[in-house]
């Protein structure tokens, strides 16, 4: 409001209280003419939106068949790189050994190549190991919201000596329980080293077949525990192999069924598109990837006992939105 003492009041009179009022409530010449000055954008939220106490079946579906159908090219692409350098390559070496190893394997020659081959079964399992990793780093990174990018295949090499230290800790019991039954079946059956080997198989197929039997409810329930080992590998890039596995049995814990259900559909569907001359592969895999990332992080955010994620690797940010 203007005093009387303005140059611009001289010979005015004064204003009244209701026009003084009514002049300082006037909208701006800039809002009246319609012109709105830019709102400052609000960043994308990147959390994931299932929860642990409301996932079920249809929600997980419904996630992946969104972030699958969204860059349904980039995926394809994705799983035909995934077989080429991680099945492909390897065997291409393999075959090439093979080719020029052709004399005896006790001469020194064939002992170099001996040692070669297992060096192109360990470089295959490393590669693939960090391709395996890297299509869970892009499905979680696009089910949070993110672009497909065929890039994260390889953002998780640095990870690869927790992977290969985990898949060790997860094959070695398996492997105990294996040698245990055979023993148990070898000690039953009667027979000797001597024995021929059709009646080894046929007598210790009984007593194998009990114990598979017995054993696998509890391999099925300790294997559901350890499900989510790489995807929480891959999602907290703090965690260890051995505290990637613990935080894997703290999220199934109360979900095997839920687990063990949706699980068993999607990579029904996976395997079932092999069916089409392989090339559906490269459709049904990434999709039955993207349902388990997807059921790894609905049910991880909300669960009890698990650290806050750091997520530099898959999200490019430090701290996850699901903790």
């Amino acid at each position: 409001m203007r005093t009387p003492e303005d140059p611009e009041d001289e010979g005015r009179a004064p204003l009244s209280p209701m026009e003084g009022n009514a002049r300082a409530e006037a909208p701006s010449p800039a809002a009246t003419s319609g012109i709105l000055e830019p709102a400052t954008p609000e960043p994308a939220s990147l959390a994931f939106p299932l929860r642990r106490e409301a996932v079920n079946l249809s929600q997980v579906m419904s996630r992946a068949s969104e972030a699958w159908s969204s860059d349904i090219g980039t995926w394809v692409l994705a799983m035909f790189l995934c077989l080429i350098i991680g099945v492909g390559v390897p065997f291409f070496f393999g075959a090439l050994l093979t080719l020029l190893s052709s004399g005896d394997p006790s001469s020194p020659s064939g002992a170099l190549f001996s040692g070669l081959g297992a060096g192109v079964q360990i470089l295959q399992a490393i590669i693939q190991g960090i391709l395996f990793m890297g299509v869970f780093a892009m499905a979680i990174h696009t089910l949070h919201g993110g672009p497909a990018q065929v890039g994260k295949l390889f953002s998780q090499a640095q990870k690869i000596w927790k992977y290969l230290i985990q898949s060790f800790l997860v094959s070695v019991p398996l492997l105990l329980l294996a040698a245990v039954v055979a023993g148990i079946a070898y000690a039953v059956s009667g027979i000797d080293l001597d024995s021929p080997m059709d009646l080894v198989v046929e007598q210790m197929a009984p007593t194998v077949s009990i114990a598979t039997l017995v054993a696998t409810p509890f391999v099925i329930y300790a294997l559901l525990g350890v499900a989510f080992g790489v995807p929480e590998l891959v999602f907290n890039d703090d965690a260890g192999p051995l505290q990637a596995l613990r935080g894997s049995w703290r999220i199934a814990r109360g979900k095997r069924w839920l687990m063990m259900g949706v699980l068993s559909i999607a990579w029904l569907i996976a395997f079932g598109s092999t069916m089409l001359c392989g090339v559906g592969a490269l459709f049904g895999f990434p999709f039955a990837l993207l349902v388990t990332a997807a059921l790894y992080l609905g049910l991880r955010n909300g669960a009890d006992d698990v650290p806050e994620a750091r997520t530099s690797s898959t999200l490019d940010r430090p701290t996850a939105a699901c903790s």
